[in-house]
């Protein structure tokens, strides 16, 4: 008798059931793990967004610089410098290099510009797509995020025989070259975007540079 009214006591317990404490501990942690998957989700959804940001302004930046590279090199204008820079005013110039501080290249290049352009001059290359008026590309705007592009076209000295492409103290863009250099276009496409996190002041950016020699005769020293 004694044995099955133990076993009758045991069974009861078994079959009370959770206790509050163990359905709040239990709900709690299920919430622990659900925050953790959405926060993962979210910033799995972020960096997708961000990296796609990054691809397209490459491609922007590609693409800018395949236009200015295909432009012709070697045609002289009045000035007796590259056609590259037809239309380019001074003045829009001058704002597109102070509006570029710090990048690469730009304190080791002169600024070129075409001494006829007016302001009603339409350059042959765009030179910051945040100030359209005349520019022959518009502002790039895709999935909402706006892309700034600057191009800063402008002239730099280089050794025959290879090295950095410079500044020559006592000389300007205008200068004749020196023996024994070259005189080289330096292009400098950048690209920058506000939107997305840490973008908001358009620190998001992207540059790519190249060299072109606009020679008939390559004055390049590629070996020793």
């Amino acid at each position: 008798m004694k044995r099955l009214t133990w076993l009758i006591s045991n069974n009861n317990n078994a079959d009370r059931g959770m206790t509050l404490i163990e359905v709040i501990v239990a709900i709690s942690i299920m919430a622990i793990v659900a925050t953790s998957a959405i926060t993962l989700s979210i910033s799995s959804v972020s960096s997708t967004t961000v990296g796609q940001r990054q691809q397209v302004a490459v491609a922007i930046a590609s693409n800018t610089m395949e236009t200015v590279t295909a432009h012709t090199l070697v045609a002289n204008n009045a000035t007796g410098e590259s056609r590259i820079f037809d239309g380019r005013t001074q003045a829009r110039v001058a704002a597109a290099w102070t509006a570029s501080p710090g990048f690469p290249g730009v304190d080791t290049t002169y600024q070129m510009s075409d001494m006829f352009a007016t302001t009603s001059s339409r350059p042959d290359l765009a030179i910051d797509t945040d100030f359209p008026a005349n520019d022959p590309t518009p502002p790039t705007v895709l999935n909402g995020t706006r892309y700034r592009v600057r191009t800063l076209i402008g002239l730099c000295f280089q050794k025959n025989s290879g090295g950095n492409c410079d500044l020559l103290a006592g000389r300007t863009g205008a200068s004749p070259e020196p023996d024994g250099y070259s005189k080289l276009i330096r292009v400098m496409v950048i690209v920058s975007w506000t939107a997305g996190e840490g973008c908001a002041s358009g620190s998001c950016t992207y540059q790519t540079t190249t060299l072109l020699d606009p020679h008939l005769d390559l004055k390049w020293k590629i070996d020793g």
